[in-house]
């Protein structure tokens, strides 16, 4: 009898652990995206080297993901002169603004995720404000694109719940 209950508690706390970790892991994502949650949760080295990994990621992914959809829509003889045009017009080499080092980046997206209601956008999005900032948004137009992504955030949650609720 008490080794029945001994393997029912452990059980019991298992469980347990495994839903407090779902919910954990739900928090900091949004849209399936890590947001300010997660930001917050990381040590100022962690962030610095998320950054890195992110400008990383994005140098070596978006040329050929833009160069891919070319290739389907203007096909290869024309794909390589659009992609150049294109990278020259939006400087899509880097998504971080120019200029900066990384600590600074990462205390940008840390000054964004002081207010409480910015933690559930993504930090990819977060990121975009920061480059924003940098180029001269003023503080209003960064306040407004943040409650821009926090609403479109919520109508598409809405929009899941209502869809999986058929």
């Amino acid at each position: 009898m008490r080794r029945y209950i001994v393997v029912l508690v452990i059980s019991s706390l298992a469980l347990s652990f495994r839903c407090l970790a779902d919910e954990l892991a739900e928090q900091i994502k949004t849209l399936g995206q890590v947001n300010g949650r997660y930001w917050q949760s990381l040590s100022f080295d962690s962030k610095v080297t998320f950054l890195i990994a992110f400008d990383e990621g994005y140098k070596l992914a978006a040329p050929r993901g833009i160069t891919w959809n070319l290739q389907k829509i203007v096909g290869d003889e024309k794909a390589a002169a659009v992609d150049k045009e294109i990278k020259e017009m939006f400087k899509l080499e880097s998504y971080l603004p120019e200029g900066m080092s990384y600590g600074e980046i990462a205390k940008g997206v840390d000054r964004i995720y002081e207010s409480p209601e910015n933690l559930v956008i993504p930090v990819k999005d977060v990121l975009t404000l920061v480059t924003r900032k940098v180029h001269g948004a003023s503080q209003a137009d960064i306040d407004q694109s943040a409650a821009r992504l926090r609403g479109f955030i919520h109508d598409i949650e809405e929009q899941r719940k209502k869809d999986s609720q058929k």
